[in-house]
């Protein structure tokens, strides 16, 4: 065999490894569950925050697109296995729901950021509370 052909077949084979390499490290666990946790309010209506969510991915698509459900319980809003959809680019995962009631909370965005600390992923939702999700 002519060295140009080891050189490529090699490249190949690296090619492959290293891409595997990469699409395994972006894939996200199946089940995750975290908390918020803060105050949600100004002043005397302050009201303290403490609730449990959780995170199914169903579908984790090539174009970084993803599906699953969603179990969300705050004291106004909720989602008991709620259709999900979202995008996860290596970094940032950012989760698309309709909550309930529709009138009152409706749709929401929970983006969270992959840290390598404490969490898997942790962010601020849209009342200020900090919240993480982890590997269930």
């Amino acid at each position: 065999m002519r060295p140009q052909y080891w050189l490529a077949a090699l490249l190949g084979v690296l090619s492959v490894l290293l891409l595997t390499h990469v699409v395994a490290e972006d894939l996200l666990p199946k089940d995750m569950n975290g908390r918020w946790s803060g105050t949600s309010g100004r002043g005397m209506n302050q009201t303290p925050i403490d609730w449990a969510w959780s995170v199914h991915i169903a579908k984790q698509n090539p174009d970084k697109s993803l599906e699953g459900t969603i179990t969300y319980e705050g004291r106004r809003c909720s989602a008991k296995d709620a259709p999900m959809t979202g995008t996860f680019d290596g970094v940032e995962l950012v989760i698309k729901t309709q909550l309930e009631p529709k009138a009152q909370c409706g749709a929401s965005t929970m983006r969270m950021k992959k840290t390598g600390g404490k969490h898997l992923f942790e962010g601020t939702n849209r009342s200020g509370a900090d919240g993480y999700l982890d590997p269930a």
